[in-house]
């Protein structure tokens, strides 16, 4: 309009050239339009003006867009949740320039008031660390910097920050941070709980494995690495079945994880009994195990954990203690049998002495032949002998033993029934301990070990006998099977190099009549009266074998002594008694006779009679004490197993009534370590089934001289 232009025109009067003057000038169409104008007065006089005029309207709109967009990223900047300070490089210091709101939330502080202060100044606890010299080369050479994690800690300021350095342009830069100390915290406590869940998974005993829902391995601890053969750094990623491979104990088929169960059911799942763990390297375990579903907070399935455990030692443990009470009650079947058997063989002993005694010279080759019979009879005796002694009712005769004296000794018989393939290897030790116990019957013990082992080896090999103390702890299986108590024990190895022996035999291998020789090579009580003899020390035996690989056995045999005192029996049968045995030894003698079995009554009834003996018989210990109550009764030859009133109860009633009348003492058990305290009265004695009349006559003699 003209006061614009007359606005140009007195500007011109004092400046004859005007330059970028913007002008809004409308179309013809009306629109407004910007130009930039310059004005150049040509003449003195000013009548003449040049005038040129350029379109900045594409220009004007860039720049608008452009503030626009600066707005926008000024926004942006401010609401940023990440602190942000800028720094600008003055006379080679950086100068704090400028801030966005969340530096100040961030860090606590008004960044106003430390604008145009040096970074040392305004952060004073950075000068010690590299963050100052950092920033200047963002600034200087546009070296960006990151950094996570880092400390800072003044007056104001405390926290753990992550921060991004950057050039803005040369000589200016942004530190871009966020404040990281709640995530850190919380990375801590993760990290703490990792930790005690790692100490409590290292610290349990049993083995832990843990999967994710598709059964992959994602932690197992030390145990499980154990059993399984995998160290947790390998078997992390891998398929359950891959790592934990189970198979059944009897039929060994492969048996499915309980993982898989468990995803699919979503409940705990527990393996069926005899499984076994095949580890990574061939070993097996006994196993006992559960599954267990883990879920999350939205009772979403999101794994597995594994729990098992090696229970190895306790099957074997449960399986040595079921074949103890087995041993057991084959032993007190084998005592009874035992004493069934001596009854019977007193009755025929009996019986044949009844034959010589009436009939006397007129017997002529029967003699021989009841001689036979009597032979047999002491061979049978020496059978029972055997099974008394695995049922443990035979008594010992006790005395100190020293083991290397008794080992060498033994090799010495054992020797000369060695083949010369066979070698026997024994080392003496002079530091073994003492113990107390029957000489022979351990004697007995290693020879019969012996030829097992040289019968196992038909193609010569080695017998090794080693000998140490033991100190045996109540966690011991062999503790447990026995019942022995911890303490120190002598132990004895007898070693050897043959066949082996099947785990199906050695289940029944101290069992009475079992052999797996030939017919006529063994009676099947050799093992049997080993197993006895150590069970009445008050031992242990335990074996070892797998086939191919030989055979040990080992004898764990209590180093301390014994409260019994030495008692010997020695049976002899011997052979046909000579008439004279029969003569009236006994004239006018009261005896009582009391045994519930009626031949053995019978027959030593007759027998005491033809001696001139006053015989009153009884079946019961009740009739035994009415007579000692109301009769003349000089000796009484006492059953010590009868029914209702026992030996041993009768004994001790009759004491009560006559503390010196002379008992003798019958059984066909040996007498046992309960009733040894009997003979130890000077009026009392014992003579084991099945004897003979001149045992017995011997033996009344002896109490009647007291």
């Amino acid at each position: 309009d003209n006061n614009f232009w007359q606005h140009i025109l007195d500007r011109l009067e004092t400046d004859p050239i005007l330059e970028k003057v913007r002008v809004c000038m409308r179309t013809k169409d009306g629109t407004p339009h910007h130009f930039e104008c310059t004005f150049n007065v040509c003449t003195q006089n000013h009548d003449l003006i040049f005038f040129r005029a350029q379109d900045i309207e594409p220009v004007l709109k860039q720049q608008e867009e452009l503030d626009q967009t600066r707005q926008q990223f000024s926004h942006v900047i401010q609401a940023l949740p990440m602190g942000i300070h800028l720094y600008q490089l003055e006379d080679d210091k950086l100068i704090l320039t400028g801030a966005n709101p969340a530096a100040d939330r961030l860090t606590g502080i008004k960044t106003e008031k430390l604008l145009g202060l040096p970074i040392e100044e305004a952060f004073p606890n950075l000068s010690n660390t590299e963050v100052p010299r950092r920033y200047m080369a963002a600034a200087r050479e546009g070296q960006s910097w990151q950094t996570t994690e880092f400390f800072y800690e003044d007056n104001q300021i405390k926290g753990i920050y992550d921060v991004y350095a950057f050039q803005i342009s040369p000589g200016a830069m942004a530190a871009v941070f966020l404040d990281v100390t709640e995530r850190r915290l919380q990375q801590l406590e993760i990290m703490k709980r990792e930790e005690n869940l790692r100490i409590t998974l290292n610290s349990i005993g049993d083995a832990v494995i843990v999967t994710d829902k598709d059964g992959f391995i994602t932690r197992m601890n030390p145990v499980a690495e154990k059993l399984t053969g995998w160290p947790e750094e390998e078997a992390v990623g891998c398929p359950i079945e891959r790592v934990f491979h189970i198979i059944n104990a009897e039929t060994g088929e492969e048996v499915q994880s309980p993982v898989e169960r468990v995803l699919r059911e979503g409940r705990v799942v527990g393996l069926a009994n005899h499984t076994i763990l095949r580890s990574r390297d061939g070993r097996e375990y006994q196993i006992a195990d559960s599954g267990a579903p883990i879920y999350d907070t939205d009772l979403q399935l999101i794994g597995v954990v594994l729990v098992f455990r090696d229970v190895t030692e306790e099957y074997q443990r449960q399986e040595e203690l079921r074949h103890a009470r087995k041993m057991e009650a084959v032993g007190e079947l084998a005592g009874g049998i035992a004493h069934d058997f001596n009854n019977m063989l007193a009755a025929i002993i009996g019986n044949i002495e009844l034959i010589f005694l009436h009939g006397g010279e007129h017997l002529g080759k029967s003699r021989k032949y009841l001689n036979n019979v009597l032979e047999t009879a002491k061979n049978a005796a020496n059978l029972t002998s055997k099974l008394l002694l695995f049922s443990r009712k035979q008594s010992l005769v006790r005395r100190w033993i020293e083991p290397d004296q008794l080992i060498r000794n033994t090799i010495e018989l054992l020797k000369p029934g060695l083949p010369p393939d066979i070698q026997l290897h024994w080392q003496p030790s002079n530091d073994l301990p003492l113990i107390m116990g029957d000489y022979s019957l351990l004697q007995s013990v290693i020879i019969n070990l012996g030829i097992n082992a040289r019968d196992a080896m038909p193609n010569g090999g080695t017998i090794t006998i080693e000998a140490d103390q033991y100190v045996l702890d109540c966690d011991d299986i062999i503790c447990q099977t026995y019942d022995l108590r911890p303490g120190p024990y002598l132990r004895i190895q007898v070693k050897d190099t043959g066949e082996g022996i099947a785990p199906e035999i050695q289940k029944r291998i101290f069992e009475p009549f079992f052999t797996t020789k030939p017919p006529g090579k063994g009676t099947g009580l050799g093992l049997s009266a080993v197993y006895g003899t150590i069970r009445e020390h008050g031992g242990g035996i335990t074996i070892d074998s797998e086939p191919g690989k030989g055979a040990t056995f080992t004898l764990f045999l209590p180093v301390e002594s014994t409260s019994l005192d030495d008692h010997e029996h020695e049976r002899n049968i011997g052979s046909s008694p000579s008439r004279d045995v029969f003569e009236k030894r006994f004239d006018n003698l009261h005896i009582i006779v009391a045994d519930d079995d009626e031949s053995i009554r019978n027959n030593l009834t007759e027998l005491l009679r033809q001696s001139g003996a006053h015989v009153i018989a009884a079946e019961k210990g009740s009739s035994v004490i009415e007579k000692v109550k109301n009769g003349k009764v000089e000796i009484v030859i006492l059953d010590l197993i009868m029914p209702e009133l026992d030996g041993r109860q009768t004994y001790h009633k009759i004491r009560e009534i006559n503390p010196t009348l002379p008992i003798l003492l019958i059984s066909g058990y040996d007498l046992g370590s309960e009733n040894l305290e009997l003979t130890r009265d000077p009026f009392a004695s014992f003579v084991a089934k099945p004897f003979t009349f001149d045992q017995i006559s011997s033996e009344i003699e002896r109490l009647l001289s007291c």
